[in-house]
């Protein structure tokens, strides 16, 4: 059963999203507002470090959101606190990211890795509440 809690949750990360979409077409149209006069270096920085890769884990994030709607109570809180801790940690590991390395990997690499760490530690989580609520 879906409660209304979930429902809030799930259209807040859809929120997110959608801004997070918005903010990588005003990147990639240069319709950021202008700091100083050069407001390409600002939709280059913002565009570039954080908006577009962030995207990749939204994606990871709704799609285990979506998966939640349907488990326990117990088991959703349980995710929700991970989520609380986890996903500000993951933002904050690909804000700092830096890709001048020669032979390192590029920041969406970063955010897929980040990505699929998430879904993998939220699902093991699901996966150990439930079984846990079972028996």
């Amino acid at each position: 059963m879906i409660n209304r809690k979930r429902l809030y949750g799930l259209t807040v990360l859809l929120v997110v999203a959608v801004v997070d979409w918005l903010l990588i077409m005003m990147g990639r149209y240069r319709l950021c507002p202008s700091i100083e006069g050069d407001s390409r270096a600002f939709c280059d920085e913002i565009y570039l470090r954080l908006v577009e890769p962030s995207i990749i884990i939204l994606v990871g994030a709704l799609a285990v959101y979506v998966i939640n709607l349907f488990t326990p109570r117990a088991v959703f809180k349980a995710w929700g606190i991970l989520s609380i801790v986890l996903l500000p940690i993951l933002f904050f590991l690909l804000y700092i990211f830096d890709e001048h390395s020669f032979l390192g990997p590029d920041r969406e690499q970063v955010a897929w890795l980040l990505s699929i760490l998430y879904v993998v530690i939220s699902i093991a989580i699901i996966a150990y509440k439930s079984w846990r609520i079972k028996s």
